[in-house]
């Protein structure tokens, strides 16, 4: 715990930018001519903190400041806000003042029954006596502001009570001469906004009478000096870094990021530096939790809903994913994602065609995954699968993650599906876990539905073992498979993976697993895996030296391709002969194919195998005809 990190006022920083315009503003009512000014930002932008400077150097110069902050739950009390800021005013003068301004102005003791002045009765027309409050109110503020100038602040505006924002307009656009800044810090975008306040923004401007200054997020320098202000010494850059990016140039997240870091004991001191410890599971504060969460309470259900729905999802969501997760008509999707990026929570990039939406704030999706229950959890991911269909990878992260509430044949089906995609790009463990994940759910299928499928993932799954190192185990699974299938079909599939699987580390084995899968062929029709055998074999015996087993091989894979005539099965065997004439020192051996064409047709049938076989064998026609450097580059290229 560093609690002593937090012990003091944290200092003021930056915002030279917005003080130079509320000094110009400050000038300007310093003549008599009403200003009127709004400090607008997001939650924890630091709003308040430079109004708290602005005021403070303002009585610095002579000036009063009359303080009013207003009450965000009910807007139920009255003048609330105004009442908190004339009292400051009030109670400041001289009790001969107090008692002048209660005889001069009786319907103030409405508001101020301590100064003791005879408080008017009701009278018959109830709209002028509204009328004859908010005069005297705005009589008064003008008697106040006669021998000093002054600000008049309310704090939180677009949270105040109707009557303090209806007293505000009359005030402002009755009162233009007089030496009183009017000025009102608003928390935006605002999500629900009052109608009065909306009326009050609206009318302000369109009399240029409001000047705007939208509070920015700090910069990077802005930040680092923020950081230093909080934490003294030597800090590292790591963690500059860190709370830029999580804090997004926000003071208020800042100080709450640091704080909980802190008391968390992952801010520390290295060898004199503040460091963060790595691996610290960083979070989201509780003050910035809350203040998302009440942010998020105001919205309409769809779009807590569709926060939620992207929150749940790794990455920002398409709006067409977010059109079948929604259910929705395209025109009410758009209205209300349109909403959400004005008030800044999402934000929307165009990728081509489509438009995807993620979070403004890294903090504000991790504060609404966090608000989501297990069960709810579950049902979202569901949703999700649902929505991505085509997008198999995805739909297989949100099938695995929605666990038993997905249909398990369904799931089988992506997960199989998402480990032949990875298997395809070379990912093997990602290939592996989700043939793991596949198998372990057809397991539970009943074997009526699941055989053919399971076979299908074991084989799959034993090829993705292979290219993790992991062959005792592909073999373990290939042979249990062998052993328990019936279908000669499935057997010399099995049997040709088995060879494949040991072939780069026991050509002996390779070929006793080859003549396994060859005996359960019926010698009369055609079988892909038997082909692959058969040309297997010949390589395979010319790589130990069987020169004469080799020939007797060839003999039966060219009766095959003869039999079965294709054009793949005609290079596979030009491929063959040439490779055998190599071995055999036979007057063909000197006759090498024509390269180029050779290998644009192996190319051609997309078979990454064929090509490498056309690569070896052109390699070791250069290499007989002592031809290194051209051996090398087919090496390479292969």
């Amino acid at each position: 715990m560093h609690d002593y990190l937090f012990d003091k006022v944290v200092p003021f920083v930056g915002r030279n930018r917005e003080l130079d315009q509320l000094r110009n503003v400050l000038s300007l009512a310093n003549r008599g001519k009403m200003q009127t000014v709004f400090l607008t930002g997001e939650a924890g932008i630091g709003k308040t903190r430079l109004a708290q400077e602005f005021t403070q150097r303002a009585i610095r110069h002579g000036w009063q400041v009359w303080l009013g902050r207003a009450d965000a739950i009910g807007h139920g009390l009255a003048f609330s806000a105004l009442i908190q800021a004339f009292r400051m005013a009030i109670t400041a003068l001289p009790t001969v003042k107090q008692q002048k301004i209660a005889a001069l102005y009786p319907y103030i003791n409405v508001f101020f029954p301590e100064l003791g002045g005879a408080v008017p009765q009701p009278g018959v027309e109830s709209g002028l006596e509204r009328t004859q409050l908010f005069e005297s109110l705005r009589l008064v503020a003008v008697y106040l502001a006669t021998d000093r100038p002054a600000i008049l602040w309310i704090d939180d505006l677009p949270d105040a009570d109707p009557d303090t924002i209806e007293w505000l307009h009359y005030f402002l656009r009755h009162a233009e001469r007089g030496r009183v800044l009017f000025l009102g810090t608003c928390r935006t975008p605002i999500v629900n906004p009052a109608i009065g306040y909306s009326q009050l923004y609206s009318i302000l401007l369109r009399y240029h009478q409001l000047q705007e200054i939208h509070v920015q997020p700090l910069n990077s320098s802005e930040s680092e000096s923020l950081v230093r202000s909080v934490v003294p010494g030597d800090v590292r850059r790591d963690v500059f870094q860190l709370v830029q990016e999580r804090s997004v140039g926000v003071p208020l997240f800042m100080i709450e990021l640091l704080r909980m870091l802190a008391e968390r004991g992952s801010l520390y001191q290295d060898e004199g530096q503040w460091d963060v410890k790595s691996g610290t599971a960083l979070g989201v504060p509780n003050v910035i939790a809350s203040v998302i969460s009440e942010r998020i309470k105001q919205l309409p259900e769809i779009e807590q809903e569709i926060l939620t729905l992207i929150a749940v999802n790794e990455a920002s969501v398409p709006w067409t994913v977010l059109e079948r997760a929604t259910g929705l008509a395209a025109d009410a999707l758009a209205s209300a994602l349109s909403h959400m990026v004005h008030m800044a929570l999402l934000g929307e990039t165009s990728q081509s065609w489509e438009i995807d939406y993620g979070f403004s704030h890294p903090m504000i999706k991790e504060a609404i995954y966090a608000a989501i229950s297990a069960t709810a959890l579950r049902q979202v991911h569901k949703r999700l699968a649902d929505a991505w269909g085509d997008d198999i990878v995805r739909a297989a992260f949100h099938i695995r993650a929605s666990g038993s509430l997905a249909d398990v044949a369904e799931a089988v089906r992506i997960f199989f599906e998402a480990g032949q995609h990875y298997l395809f790009l070379r990912a093997y463990p990602s290939a592996a876990e989700y043939f793991e994940q596949a198998l372990k759910l057809a397991e539970k299928l009943p074997a009526a539905l699941s055989d053919e499928g399971r076979q299908e993932i074991q084989m799959a799954l034993s090829e993705a073992w292979t290219y993790m190192e992991r062959a005792p185990e592909a073999l373990n699974l290939l042979a249990k498979l062998y052993k328990d299938e019936a279908s000669t079909a499935l057997k010399i599939r099995v049997k040709r993976l088995m060879a494949w699987v040991v072939g780069t580390r026991s050509i002996e084995q390779s070929i006793h697993h080859i003549e396994d899968g060859l005996q359960c062929w019926d010698k009369h029709s055609e079988n892909g895996d038997v082909l692959w055998m058969l040309n297997q074999q010949v390589f395979n015996f010319l790589n130990v030296g069987h020169l004469t087993r080799a020939r007797q091989a060839l003999i039966t894979l060219q009766q095959y391709c003869y039999a079965y005539s294709s054009p793949r099965a005609a290079l596979i065997c030009v491929i063959r002969e040439a490779h055998v004439a190599l071995h055999d020192w036979s007057a063909d051996a000197g006759k090498l194919p024509d390269a180029d064409a050779l290998l644009v047709h192996a190319r051609d049938f997309d078979d990454s195998e064929l090509a490498y076989d056309a690569y070896v064998l052109l390699g070791y026609y250069a290499i007989n005809q002592g031809d290194y450097e051209t051996a090398v580059r087919y090496a390479e290229e292969g």
